[in-house]
């Protein structure tokens, strides 16, 4: 059977993890990438809609709904609107919406509209899910990659990053810029989604919310230039700056 590509758009992060989270429970189902900003999203279907087979879209969204979302696109494939309002379910059979998914999403329910979007077998790309593979948007580009190729993984910024990592295996990750994320609850959430990985929070922690990332389920956290005088890294000083670390 071949494999369905998938966008999801949500601005709520928690559900957006959520969903990817679903996907990757599915051989079935291809996780091309997700998105919470929906500016962000529209810009990317513009350009590469066609490769997308089932978006999962957000309806209350606060940039730009996902009804306006989709007159905003001439997209082909199909749409599952996500959202925590009954009301919305006579605009979204206007727009021709496949199904919806109401918020909070079950699995069970999540299960039962993938399984009607498979049994159709609709795939405007068809494409064979491999276990060898890895997909990566690269530029705006989703690209295809050899596991066995990859050497290493830089930190990862969101919960689309960190899945693909932990598809890769990785023993730690580094969660990076945390506190430009939501600081510690951002780690909470992100361990209650994806339990057992471990987890690096680093990015403007301050030494006295190390026990509360500690506590919100952080392997470990990274602390950088609060340590040390920010003259001190621009002057070169290393020795003082090793010295300081120490105390």
């Amino acid at each position: 059977m071949k494999a369905l590509r998938c966008l999801v758009v949500d601005d709520d992060a928690m559900q957006c993890a959520l969903l990817v989270e679903y996907l990757d429970r599915s051989d079935q189902l291809l996780i091309e990438g997700a998105f919470k900003d929906p500016v962000d999203a529209l810009k990317y279907m513009k350009l590469h809609g066609e490769q997308i087979d089932v978006l999962f879209l957000d309806v209350e969204m606060p940039k730009l709904s996902g009804l306006d979302f989709l007159e905003s696109i001439n997209y082909q494939g199909k749409v599952v609107l996500v959202t925590a309002e009954a009301r919305y379910a006579l605009e979204g059979y206007q727009h021709q919406v496949f199904d919806f998914l109401l918020k909070p999403v079950s699995y069970e329910r999540f299960q039962a509209v993938t399984r009607r979007l498979l049994e159709q077998g609709y795939a405007v790309n068809e494409v064979a899910k491999d276990d060898s593979m890895i997909y990566f948007k690269v530029n705006g580009v989703v690209k295809k990659f050899d596991l066995q190729e990859i050497l290493f993984f830089k930190g990862a910024d969101d919960y689309v990053e960190l899945h693909l990592e932990m598809k890769a295996k990785a023993d730690a990750i580094k969660i990076f810029p945390v506190s430009l994320m939501g600081g510690a609850t951002y780690i909470k959430t992100l361990s209650s989604i994806f339990p057992g990985v471990p987890l690096i929070p680093t990015g403007g922690i301050k030494p006295n919310e190390v026990k509360e990332y500690l506590d919100n389920g952080a392997l470990c956290v990274g602390l950088g230039g609060v340590l040390v005088n920010e003259t001190l890294i621009k002057q070169g000083e290393r020795k003082m700056i090793f010295n300081a670390s120490l105390e």
